[in-house]
């Protein structure tokens, strides 16, 4: 479960949970930046805004990479139907 975390929190380890849960739980103030998360499959104890910071930078990069794929999707697709068009009309 590699989008899983483990929150360590008053001596207690608790989880697995999403990152969004962690979100959840910092907006309903039940925990704070400082507490310690780790992903499943890392043993490497972080505070929450650290690691924050680095699912903030991979989720952008990917939201970067589908708006490219679905920018040239559209491209594409204005190709070939501008090239049926021209096709159409000789």
């Amino acid at each position: 479960m590699r989008n899983a975390y483990f929150l360590y929190k008053d001596g207690h380890q608790r989880g697995p949970f999403t990152f969004g849960q962690i979100r959840g739980m910092l907006q309903a103030d039940a925990i704070n930046a400082t507490d310690q998360i780790r992903r499943a499959d890392e043993q490497e104890w972080r505070t929450i805004a650290e690691t924050g910071r680095d699912v903030v930078r991979r989720d952008n990069a990917f939201r970067s990479s589908i708006v490219a794929t679905g920018l040239l999707t559209f491209v594409g697709v204005a190709v070939v139907w501008l090239l049926a068009m021209i096709w159409w009309i000789r």
